[in-house]
Formats: C-alpha cells, structure tokens, sequence
C-alpha cells in the first residue's frame, strides 16, 4: 500500500503576449512568458492530506517515511528524527532514498 501527503503552495501562470500598433502601421509585439508550471502541480493538488495528529501516530507507530521537501539548509538546521530530506525541486535520482512498502508523508515546514 502506498500512501502520500503532501502540502505545498503553486501557482500556475498562463503566459502573457502583448501586441502595440503605432501610428506608422508597423506591428510591434511583446511576448511576455512565465515560469513554466511544476508537472507534478496536479498531482500535489490532490494528494490526500492527513492531520498533525495522523502523522504524530504514524510517526509513534513507526509505519510511514516523512520526506522533508525543505532545502538541504533549512533540513540541517532542524528536522523530524529519521526522516529524509528531498528537497521539492531535487533530481527524480533522489527518489530511490524512499524506502518501499511504508506510507510516504512529505511535510515542508
């Protein structure tokens, strides 16, 4: 059984293009782009949430891997006891530190 929770804040952006006519008939354009969304935005968007007290017994209980998606900085100042820090942005390689078989609660601050 696998399960996730996960907190984080997106927003997504649609891209932007502004058009300007001057008076001389030629067409200047603007294309203005913003960052392009995380793909997994959906994803987090609906993964199951669980309540402080959740985590506390499925910490106490020992049944679930808490994945600290902090940065690496904020991780080594402080962090829950045995849990692993992949930061939200790491590369996919770092996903292989998941241990399998255990729920997967992923917390940010």
């Amino acid at each position: 059984m696998f399960g996730l929770a996960v907190i984080a804040g997106c927003q997504s952006a649609a891209p932007i293009a502004i058009s300007k006519e001057n008076t001389n008939s030629s067409t200047k354009k603007i294309a203005i782009t913003t960052p392009t969304p995380d793909p997994h935005e959906e994803a987090m968007a609906n993964a199951p949430r669980i309540t402080l007290e959740d985590a506390k017994k499925a910490f106490d209980a020992k049944d679930a891997v808490f994945i600290d998606s902090r940065s690496q900085s904020a991780y080594e100042v402080e962090h829950i006891a045995t849990s692993i820090s992949i930061p939200m942005l790491a590369p996919e390689a770092e996903y292989s530190k998941i241990p399998k078989g255990k729920k997967i609660i992923i917390y940010c601050s």
